[in-house]
C-alpha cells in the first residue's frame, strides 16, 4: 500500500500542471549532493509535493552530477547519478523505493564537500546531536512534515544563501469504501507451520465475523485502520490492522496451560556434626562454601574479651579502631564491605548460639552500638566466619557485611537433641521445584510473523509491517534487534535499536533499555552515545551516570570516565541510607577504575580513600533493572539447593523504591568466593509494576565478573526479557 501512494504521487508530481513556471534549461553541469533522511519520522513525508519541487529544480538545472546519500542513524547508501536535458527519472525511482526506520544523526553527514548545491530531505528532528551550522555551499532544505521548531534549519539556509521550504501537504481524501480483505491464518503443530480452520475473524467493535477455510483462509469487508481480531480454542488471540492492498496473514501460536507455580518450602536436613554453623552442626568435609573457624584450642587464655580473641584469626576482618569513642566492639567488626561505603553501614553481624545479637550500625546519621562484653572467651567452643553469599544465603540484609558465629561450650554440650526449639533462619529454606528456563525470544505475534523469514530481507519487510501495528512499544524494537542479532547484520540490529531513542526521546527507562541492549549486542559506542543523551536530559539519573562511566574506560576514554566517576560521588553523598548498596558498589568502582589506570590518571583531584589497593573478588555479579518501578523477587539457589531471596517489592523494601524512583539508581551486587565451590542459580520472579501496569516487560541486566580487581578480570553481559508475572525463571547459572 506505502508503495502504491508514493508511486502515484510521483506520477502526479510529473503531470504538466506540476510545474507552473517556465523552465529556462542550463547547459552547465552542476555538483548536487542531495541528502535524503531516511529515519522513522519521515514515513509521513508528503512524497509528491516534494517530488514537484525537485522536478522544478532539475527542469532548472538540467545538467547535473547527483550524489544521492541516504541516512538514518548511519549511511545507509551512496549512490550517482547523471541528469541529463532535465531527465531525474533514476533519481525519483530510488526516492519513491526508500523504507524509513531508525534515528536520524547529522554528525555523519559531510557538509564540508565541494559541490554547487546540498539538498537535504528532512524534518530536522535529531536526538543525538545538534543540527549542521554551516556548509560549504548553499543548503535548500525540503521539509513537508509539521515540526515544532524549524529554526535550526531556517538558520543554515540562511548562514549558507540557500532556501528552507516548508512544503504543502494534500488533504487526504474523505468518504473512502470499504474493501474486501483478504488473508490466511496458521498456526505450529509438531513443530511445523500449519493452515489453521475454522479460526474466528472478527471486526473489531462490529458483530461481523467469519471462520477460515480448511485452507486457512478468509475474506471479510474492512476499511483501512480497520482491527481485525482472530482466535481460536486452545490459541493466543491476535489482533491485525487492515491496511489497503495488504493481505493479513496471521500466525495464532498455542496458549499452553500455565506452568505449576515454583513452592518453597523448608524440611530438615540431618547432617554429619563437625562444627557449628550458626544454631546447627555441619560436616566440614561438607561444606564448600567460604567459612573460617577457631576452636577453644586457637583461643589465648590470657583474653580477656572476645574482641580480642578474634583479631588477627580471620582473613578479611577488621575490628573498627574508633578514637572518638571507647564503645569499640566486637560487633563493630569490618568485613565482606569494609571501607566501601560513603553513608551506609559497614558492620557485620554477631551470633551467639544462634541468635542474632543486637546489631551495630555505621549509618551516617543513624550510628548505634552494641555489646559483646558479656561473653567470656574461656567459655568459648567455636567461633566461625561467614562471608560471600553464604551470609546473605543464611541471614539475608543483616548478614551482607559478613557473620561471626560464637558457640560457647555450654551450648555445645547440649547436643542436637536439644536444638529442637532454635530460631528459625528465613533463608534457610530448600529449593525443590525446577525454575522455568527463558526461551531467547519471545513467543509474541510479531517475533512469530518475522521469522518465517527465509532471508535477511524479507525478514526486514515482515519488520516493517509489524511497525505498523506494534512501532508504539518499545519492547516491539528491543525483541526485533534481538531477533536479527541472528543475522549478523550490526547496521540493520543498531538501525531497529536507534528508533526507541527516536520514538521515546522523553521515557528515561525507555532510553536505558536501549544502552542496555546496545552493549550486549556489540555496540559500545552507541551506548555510550544513548546514555549521554539520558544524563544530559535527566541528570538526576544516576544509573546512567554509573553505567556511563564503566563503558568511557572500557573503551579507554580515561579522563572522561574519571570526570563521570567523580560527579557521581559528589552525587552519593547526598543520598540517604536506603540507597548504601548502590553506594557501596560505586565505591568499588571507583576504587577498581582507579588501580588500573593509575599511569594515565591525575591523581590530585582524586580523594586518597579511593586510591587504596581495591577489593579482589572471585566472582561479582551485578544485577540491574531498566525500570525503578520494576517489581520482583530475585532467588539465589546455592550448590546445596538452599536458597536466599533478595526482594525488591513494596512490602518488603518500600523506602528503598522511593529512593530508586526519585535518583534513578537500579543495581544489587552480589559475589562469591572460591571457596563456594558448586553452581550458583540465579531466578527471579516478576511481580510487574509498583504503579501504572505499562504492559511492557521488565528488562534485566547481568553482568558477570570473574577475577573482579585483578589484572586477570573478564566479564560478561546478558539482557533478561521478563513479561510472564507470578512464575520462577532461572536468568543466570554461576560455577565456581
Amino acid at each position: 500500500m506505502r508503495m502504491i501512494i508514493k508511486v502515484l504521487f510521483y506520477i502526479a508530481a510529473m503531470l504538466p500542471w506540476a510545474n507552473t513556471s517556465p523552465v529556462q534549461a542550463q547547459s552547465e553541469v552542476i555538483d548536487v549532493a542531495l541528502y535524503l533522511d531516511a529515519s522513522y519520522s519521515m514515513e509521513g513525508r508528503n512524497m509528491a509535493v516534494e517530488m514537484e519541487y525537485l522536478e522544478q529544480f532539475f527542469g532548472t538545472n538540467q545538467q547535473a552530477q547527483v550524489e544521492l546519500v541516504t541516512f538514518s542513524n548511519a549511511i545507509l547508501e551512496r549512490k550517482s547519478f547523471v541528469v541529463k536535458d532535465g531527465d531525474w527519472s533514476d533519481i525519483a525511482a530510488t526516492l519513491i523505493t526508500t523504507s524509513y526506520d531508525g534515528a536520524t544523526a547529522f554528525d555523519i553527514l559531510d557538509f564540508s564537500k565541494k559541490t554547487d548545491y546540498y539538498l537535504l530531505l528532512t524534518d530536522g528532528n535529531s536526538v543525538y546531536n545538534d543540527f549542521p551550522k554551516t556548509a560549504s555551499a548553499p543548503v535548500i532544505i525540503l521539509n513537508s512534515i509539521a515540526v515544532k521548531d524549524a529554526l535550526a534549519m531556517k538558520l543554515l539556509a540562511a548562514e549558507t544563501g540557500g532556501s528552507y521550504n516548508m512544503l504543502k501537504s494534500i488533504s487526504k481524501s474523505k468518504g473512502a469504501q470499504k474493501t474486501v480483505v483478504r488473508g490466511r491464518v496458521t498456526t505450529q503443530e509438531d513443530g511445523e507451520i500449519v493452515y489453521l480452520e475454522g479460526a474466528r475473524v472478527q471486526l473489531q467493535g462490529s458483530g461481523q465475523s467469519i471462520t477460515t477455510a480448511k485452507d486457512g483462509t478468509f475474506s471479510i469487508a474492512a476499511l483501512p485502520g480497520d482491527v481485525i481480531v482472530v482466535t481460536h480454542l486452545g490459541k493466543k488471540p491476535t489482533q491485525k490492522r487492515v491496511v489497503r492492498g495488504k493481505p493479513i496473514n496471521v500466525f495464532l501460536p498455542f496458549d499452553g496451560d500455565a506452568l505449576d507455580e515454583v513452592v518453597l518450602t523448608a524440611k530438615a536436613e540431618p547432617e554429619d556434626e563437625q562444627i557449628y554453623i550458626g544454631n546447627e552442626k555441619k560436616s566440614k568435609k561438607k561444606i564448600t562454601y567460604a567459612v573460617q573457624s577457631i576452636g577453644e584450642e586457637d583461643i589465648s587464655p590470657i583474653d580477656v574479651d572476645v574482641k580480642q580473641t578474634v583479631k588477627g584469626q580471620f582473613s578479611n576482618l577488621e575490628i573498627a579502631n574508633d578514637a572518638a569513642t571507647k564503645r569499640v566492639d566486637l560487633t563493630q567488626f569490618l568485613g565482606r564491605h569494609k571501607n566501601m561505603t560513603i553513608l551506609g553501614d559497614q558492620y557485620g553481624l554477631v551470633v551467639i548460639d544462634g541468635v542474632a545479637t543486637a546489631k551495630a550500625s555505621s549509618a551516617s546519621g543513624t550510628e548505634t552500638f552494641a555489646s559483646t562484653l558479656n561473653i567470656d572467651p574461656n567459655n568459648i567452643a567455636d567461633i566461625t566466619y561467614l562471608k560471600g553469599l553464604t551470609a546473605t544465603n543464611r541471614y539475608g540484609s543483616l548478614g551482607k557485611n559478613g557473620v561471626i558465629l560464637i558457640t560457647t561450650k555450654a551450648y555445645a554440650t547440649r547436643g542436637t537433641k536439644d536444638l529442637s526449639t532454635k530460631q528459625t533462619l528465613g533463608t534457610t529454606s530448600f529449593y525443590n521445584k525446577e525454575s522455568v528456563e527463558l526461551d531467547a525470544l519471545p513467543d509474541v505475534a510479531y517475533i512469530n510473523e518475522i521469522k518465517v523469514a527465509q532471508d535477511i530481507d524479507t525478514a526486514y519487510e515482515n519488520y516493517l509491517l509489524q511497525r505498523d501495528f506494534y512501532g508504539d512499544e518499545v519492547a516491539f524494537y528491543i525483541d526485533v534487534a534481538t531477533y536479527f542479532k541472528g543475522w549478523g547484520d550490526q547496521l540493520m540490529i543498531t538501525r531497529i535499536l536507534s528508533n526507541v531513542v527516536e520514538n521515546f526521546i522523553d521515557q528515561p527507562e525507555a532510553l536505558h533499555t536501549a544502552a542496555f541492549k546496545y552493549q550486549e549486542l556489540g555496540n559500545p559506542l552507541q551506548a555510550i552515545q544513548t546514555l549521554r543523551l539520558l544524563t544530559n536530559n535527566f541528570p538526576n539519573y544516576l544509573q546512567a551516570t554509573r553505567d556511563l562511566a564503566l563503558l568511557q574506560a572500557d573503551m579507554g576514554a580515561i579522563e572522561e570516565a574519571k570526570d563521570q566517576y567523580l560527579n557521581l560521588i559528589a552525587d552519593c553523598q547526598q543520598l540517604g541510607p536506603f540507597a548504601s548498596s548502590f553506594v557501596d558498589s560505586v565505591t568499588k568502582e571507583f576504587r577498581n577504575f582507579v588501580s588500573k589506570n593509575k599511569a594515565a590518571l591525575d591523581l590530585s583531584d582524586i580523594p586518597p580513600q579511593y586510591t587504596k589497593t581495591p577489593e579482589q573478588l572471585t566472582r561479582r555479579i551485578v544485577v540491574s533493572w531498566n525500570d525503578p518501578q520494576a517489581l520482583f523477587d530475585l532467588q539465589i539457589v546455592n550448590p546445596q539447593n538452599r536458597f536466599f531471596t533478595w526482594n525488591h517489592t513494596l512490602r518488603d523494601a518500600g523506602p528503598r523504591l522511593l529512593q530508586e524512583q526519585k535518583h534513578g539508581f537500579k543495581m544489587e551486587e552480589f559475589f562469591l568466593t572460591s571457596g563456594d565451590v558448586g553452581t550458583w542459580k540465579f531466578n527471579v520472579i516478576n511481580y510487574g509494576f509498583s504503579s501504572n501496569d505499562k504492559g511492557q516487560p521488565i528488562y534485566l541486566r547481568l553482568t558477570v565478573y570473574e577475577n573482579y580487581g585483578t589484572a586477570a578480570e573478564s566479564k560478561t553481559v546478558s539482557i533478561v526479557r521478563l513479561s510472564e508475572i507470578d512464575k520462577a525463571f532461572t536468568v543466570l547459572n554461576v560455577t565456581i
